[in-house]
């Protein structure tokens, strides 16, 4: 029990509907809430007052990355700030067991340096119109790109490197998530997870004497359209502006005028595309670890 008669319990199956509505109720933005999306793999706890769940903890397991369990910790707006929250955090009886958590929101932030989780990364989700950028730098880095051997083309053109291309990501993503190593990738979890929804127009590859040592991809639909997966092995950005180059001019060429993009601060590559692109950044989301 809580000090306000709240009780607590472990979730069952007949909670995930209701856990779900609280998740929507707190997170009303899609990008926000895929994070704390609820799987299978879930061990949860919930907070009920007069059998209405209005809160619910959560860990869970991440495919990718198993160092860390994943925390999820959500108090109806009207619920919080009364002790609900803390009383569903200390119902994992976590101990020191390796946490992940992020938000936006500045009561969670404070509670969690309260319980001891260290700020280390920030991610931007910006929107932006393909048009209002200043295409100087990217082009610059595309002259420079083309004269040092690099060539570009995209993976329409390149079929018979769709293994390599699919493991490059997955090297890449390892390469910008060194906080929290993923687990090595086979081949087909590397195309499932990488090349399910690409759009083999607008995927480009870096080649350095054929083989693949970069992308940056557009992809969506309609009014949704990302920037994904852009960055090339190593430290040197110019490659990857000249990727992201690509890109743009794709958006151009086909009157795209939303875009959208996750930028976090730990990968720089990603932060280079973010200040290149010169555009308004929005509120930061926050990834804390314990």
């Amino acid at each position: 029990m809580s000090n306000l008669g709240v009780q607590i319990r472990e979730a069952n199956n007949s909670d995930w509907a209701a856990m779900q509505q609280v998740l929507e109720l707190v997170w009303s933005d899609d990008f926000e809430r895929t994070y704390f999306n609820l799987k299978s793999n879930t061990r949860a706890w919930v907070a009920l007052e007069q059998d209405r769940v209005i809160g619910f903890s959560a860990l869970q397991d991440r495919f990718w990355h198993p160092h860390r369990k994943y925390l999820s910790l959500q108090v109806l707006p009207e619920y919080q700030r009364q002790g609900v929250g803390f009383a569903l955090y200390k119902a994992l009886k976590i101990s020191n067991q390796p946490l992940q958590t992020a938000t936006s929101q500045q009561s969670a932030i404070q509670f969690l340096e309260q319980q001891g989780f260290i700020q280390i990364m920030q991610t931007w989700s910006p929107v932006f119109d393909p048009s209002s950028i200043d295409l100087e730098t990217f082009q610059k880095a595309s002259t420079q790109t083309r004269e040092s051997g690099i060539e570009i083309k995209t993976f329409a053109e390149l079929p018979q490197l769709e293994d390599k291309i699919a493991m490059l990501h997955h090297r890449l993503y390892a390469q910008s998530h060194g906080f929290n190593p993923p687990l090595d990738a086979t081949l087909e979890q590397s195309k499932k997870t990488y090349l399910d929804d690409v759009i083999p127009e607008v995927l480009f590859v870096a080649l350095e004497n054929g083989k693949a040592i970069g992308v940056s991809s557009l992809r969506g639909k309609a009014d949704s359209y990302e920037l994904v997966w852009s960055g090339t092995i190593g430290d040197d950005v110019t490659i990857t502006l000249a990727l992201v180059h690509q890109v743009l001019n794709f958006a151009l060429e086909h009157q795209i005028n939303s875009i959208t993009g996750e930028f976090d601060s730990l990968d720089p590559h990603a932060m280079h595309i973010l200040e290149t692109l010169q555009i308004s950044r929005g509120k930061a989301w926050l990834t804390f670890e314990r």
